[in-house]
């Protein structure tokens, strides 16, 4: 996660600093409680961000603080690095503005690679951000990141010869860029409780 102060820039021109700052908080806290509704054991919250404490502690997640933001891709390796990860042989990487998460397309997910002990993938709406990617440590691609991961990471499993699951659900796709992205949450699941908590915080 991103220092609240810094996240969503590409709606500066549409939003306040205060309404991007609740609204990536929103984001991230609905996504902190997926996760700690779904069946991930080990939870850790990369950032930078110090007020973030708190929040990672009332779900259950160990917060690694990063000196600075240096990249989605770097976090991933911090978190990969820290004492949390040597207990489980599985990681589930997601970002922090996935609104409409729930613990079911988590669950899904999980029940997908217990089944076909294959990685998992999940694209962002456009195919140019992975927003979920779930594998054994030792089968973890080469992190892309920072651009068009999504297709970077299955053609780096591509060219292992490793077999992948792609797993599509639009309330994991639909992480929020641009204004065009959050009025299509609200427009599709106006009854979400991102939609419900927006409108009370003023966000949109």
């Amino acid at each position: 996660m991103k220092p609240v102060t810094a996240a969503k820039r590409r709606l500066a021109s549409s939003m306040s600093p205060g309404q991007r700052r609740r609204l990536s908080e929103l984001m991230l806290e609905l996504v902190l409680r997926a996760v700690s509704k779904s069946g991930v054991e080990g939870r850790a919250l990369v950032t930078a961000d110090d007020r973030m404490g708190p929040m990672a502690q009332r779900f259950g997640f160990t917060l690694l603080k990063e000196k600075r933001p240096r990249g989605f891709s770097r976090a991933v390796l911090l978190a990969l690095q820290s004492p949390l990860a040597r207990h489980y042989e599985d990681v589930l990487i997601l970002p922090g503005d996935l609104p409409l998460l729930r613990a079911e397309e988590i669950d899904r997910a999980l029940a997908l690679r217990r089944s076909a002990r294959a990685p998992v993938l999940s694209p962002s709406l456009r195919l140019d951000g992975t927003n979920l990617l779930l594998a054994a440590q030792d089968e973890l691609p080469p992190l892309h990141y920072e651009r068009d991961s999504f297709l970077g990471h299955m053609e780096e499993l591509r060219r292992r010869g490793s077999r992948f699951i792609v797993y599509y659900d639009l309330r994991l796709a639909l992480d929020i860029d641009t204004m065009g992205d959050l009025e299509l949450a609200r427009r599709l699941f106006p009854r979400s409780e991102f939609a419900r908590r927006a409108r009370l915080k003023a966000i949109a």
